[in-house]
């Protein structure tokens, strides 16, 4: 049809009644907005897939990019005898980006991608995105992933790899650092990748990086025959002495903290996060109970800080923690009333475990019956939307107390006053939660966009239906929780001896897929001494939002003594290393190393053991003094990490903050492994650009190297973050 504004008519065929109103849907033909792409175009009708939706950078003149928050849909051809989607989870990055999710299901075929900004402009992509019946291809790690400037063999793991007719093509697309290139023509690629052989879950490849700059940040699209492909990132540049780390600055923190806890999270393949939790401001007495979160981006910098809707029960710093698939876990620490042993977890929220919005009534009766028509009740005209969340209960295994991420919006358009609106909606679908009640939030004012909903009400559990009739005013200091947001924190276990400042890493179980071991290696007590044991406890992950804690478990021996540490040790790290982060142990059980930190007459040689089938670590060796991390690393939790076989550690203090850091290889030798070992030739990092730093949150993520708070060098709790490329890590 031609442009322009259509009424609706609705006629009940049984009383012979019907009603209608003019200019309640609008047709047109203009494309005024700027769409560009979408990204990956294609999905697995089994899965749901994480897709990336552009607009121009430099629309036209009559142009427009997007708006808070547009909605998003793939609609069939004509003639394919297929229903249309709306994409979920649309989330508005920026004026050029949007992030969603097309949910599995559709049928096999190819859509248009129609998208509509709040006001109402619309941008069409005619056969932008497939529906594919064959899975696509899925990289879920390169080994390794930190590449000299060299020609190496590399390992590309993964799933859905195909050899028919041809292999798959694999490139790489390189950003110098510092530098911020949009275009893919710009971007540096290595001068060959060989694709060597091909299996559905393995590529073999030999790559000569040897032109690429050392420093930069990559990622790799591996594509399929059927032109179906995956995109994995970062995989970082060094050169063949490995001196590659140079920090950048982030965003702040919106508040400064000494000793914070760093973690992460994946809500969605497309979707990452760095936090950091808790930290006090320079006084052990004033702990932060605040956490805070930020979306990296495709090379790994972080985009900006906001606090977390739900607070740790207590303020906390000098803990620890660890990421396990969609669980975090805080271990010890100290308290407004001290040293605690408390294991704290919180879930990283599932944008698509939220409740579905499946039916609409409006309902215009009251206009029927005699009354003032100045003054009809009900709700004024306009564009409404509406959004519903599960609140849980406090037995809920996994966000206990807490609620979901909100529904995908429900448009409501009201061509007059005086109406009232009920909706009706689906639990969500996924299993393991106790489900108290349901909020629902709309907009404000009518015609207000989508985006900024506020709370209207709550309903019990067994009713999946809600009246809005105009009468509540939505309050608008309660909104929905934002994508990257953590659940609430529940206690799930205590150490037998309260911690701070102890080692905690995670490794996983020698034996049992989906078995990890949590390790607390000493630290200080509540009295200020150092401690000389460490504590375990296992994670048994069953699923999505499914994991059991095991009973913490005191460290000992063969012989049931309890396995001491040759020196009491505390701020100090404790690292773990198994394939995923150091190939050259693959194969092997996990080693644990103990380094840096301050020990009983300054003994912090390097020590390290391996975990084994039951989770308890073997007698402790020592390595030999040179092996001692060199430089300032000695105390105020330096950051350090283990990382591509090698050993990192920067900052920490020897009196004030440092900025120096040294790195060297962990090894394997032969049939004395377990345990690995580090080798003495340390490096000193050049370049490092790292702000004089202690007591920071330290993490690597994705292939990068965050460091979040922490003290400066007149010992006084910063805000400051800084990031650097370290190869891609769990």
């Amino acid at each position: 049809e031609d442009a322009a504004m259509f009424g609706v008519r609705l006629t009940d065929e049984e009383i012979t009644c019907s009603n209608e109103a003019d200019d309640l849907l609008k047709i047109t033909d203009e494309t005024t907005l700027a769409l560009e792409d979408i990204d990956p175009p294609f999905g697995g009708q089994a899965e749901d897939t994480a897709v990336e939706i552009t607009a121009s950078d430099d629309p036209g003149d009559d142009e427009v990019q997007f708006e808070a928050t547009p909605r998003a849909y793939l609609n069939p051809p004509d003639d394919a005898g297929a229903l249309g989607q709306e994409i979920q989870a649309v989330q508005f990055i920026d004026e050029t980006e949007l992030n969603g999710i097309v949910p599995s299901g559709l049928s096999v075929g190819t859509y248009d991608l129609i998208v509509v900004n709040p006001e109402g402009e619309v941008g069409v992509l005619d056969e932008a995105y497939e529906v594919t019946e064959e899975l696509p291809p899925r990289v879920e790690s390169v080994s390794p992933s930190a590449w000299p400037t060299d020609t190496i063999s590399v390992d590309v793991e993964g799933e859905h790899f195909r050899d028919d007719p041809d292999d798959p093509e694999v490139e790489v697309f390189c950003q110098p650092t510092g530098e911020d290139i949009d275009d893919e023509d710009d971007l540096d690629q290595p001068d060959d990748i060989t694709v060597n052989s091909v299996s559905p879950t393995l590529i073999e490849l030999t790559v000569d990086a040897s032109n690429l700059e050392r420093l930069s940040a990559c990622y790799m699209r591996v594509t399929n025959p059927d032109g179906t492909y995956d995109v994995y990132s970062p995989i970082t540049i060094t050169n063949p002495a490995a001196k590659f780390l140079e920090f950048q600055d982030g965003p702040d923190l919106n508040d400064a903290r000494r000793a914070p806890t760093a973690l992460s999270g994946s809500p969605t393949r497309a979707n990452h996060y760095v936090y950091a939790i808790g930290g006090d401001d320079g006084d052990t007495g004033d702990q932060n109970a605040t956490g805070e979160f930020s979306r990296i981006d495709r090379f790994g910098a972080p985009t900006g800080w906001s606090y977390l809707p739900y607070e740790l029960p207590e303020g906390r710093s000098f803990a620890d923690g660890a990421r396990i698939d969609d669980f975090v876990y805080m271990v010890g620490g100290v308290k407004d009333d001290g040293v605690t042993g408390e294991i704290l977890r919180a879930q990283v929220l599932d944008p698509t475990d939220v409740p579905e919005i499946v039916a609409v009534d409006i309902d215009v009766e009251e206009l029927l019956e005699p009354g003032d028509p100045s003054d009809p009740g009900g709700m004024d005209e306009g564009t409404y939307y509406y959004r519903v969340s599960a609140v849980y209960s406090d037995d809920d295994p996994a966000n206990p107390d807490g609620e979901s991420l909100a529904s995908e919006p429900q448009p409501v358009q009201l061509p007059i006053d005086g109406a009232e609106v009920t909706i009706e909606w689906d639990p969500p679908e996924q299993i393991n939660h106790d489900i108290e009640e349901y909020r629902v939030y709309r907009n404000v004012e009518p015609d207000d966009p989508y985006g900024d909903e506020s709370l209207i009400g709550t309903v019990d559990d067994g009713t999946t239906t809600f009246t809005d009739d105009g009468s509540i005013t939505p309050d608008d200091d309660e909104q929905p929780l934002p994508l990257g947001s953590l659940g609430t924190w529940k206690q799930v276990g205590e150490l037998d001896t309260e911690r701070r400042s102890s080692g905690i890493t995670v490794a996983p179980s020698p034996a049992f897929d989906d078995e990890y071991f949590v390790y607390a290696i000493g630290g200080e007590d509540d009295d200020g001494e150092m401690l000389d044991d460490y504590e375990f406890f296992s994670v048994n992950v069953f699923g999505e939002r499914d994991q059991d804690v095991g009973t913490p478990m005191q460290g000992v021996d063969d012989e049931g003594d309890d396995l001491l540490l040759p020196e009491a040790r505390t701020a100090h790290t404790a690292a773990a290393a198994f394939g995923r982060n150091a190939s050259s142990v693959a194969g092997e059980a996990p080693s644990i190393f103990v380094y840096a930190g301050e020990a009983d007459d300054n003994d912090t040689h390097v020590r390290v053991t391996y975990v084994g089938d039951d989770g308890y670590l073997t007698e402790w060796e020592e390595l030999g003094p040179t092996r001692m991390i060199p430089g300032g690393q000695t105390s105020g939790h330096a950051g350090a990490i283990m990382n591509n076989n090698l050993v990192y550690a920067g900052g920490g203090s020897s009196g004030d903050a440092g900025d120096s850091g040294d790195h060297t290889e962990v090894q394997c030798d032969g049939d004395d492994c377990p345990p690995a070992t580090i080798s003495t030739a340390y490096s000193n990092l050049s370049d490092l650009e790292m702000e004089p730093r202690a007591w920071m949150g330290a993490i690597p993520f994705r292939g990068l190297w965050y460091h979040t708070g922490g003290v400066d060098t007149a010992d006084e709790p910063t805000p400051t973050v800084q990031f650097s490329v370290a190869g891609a890590t769990p």
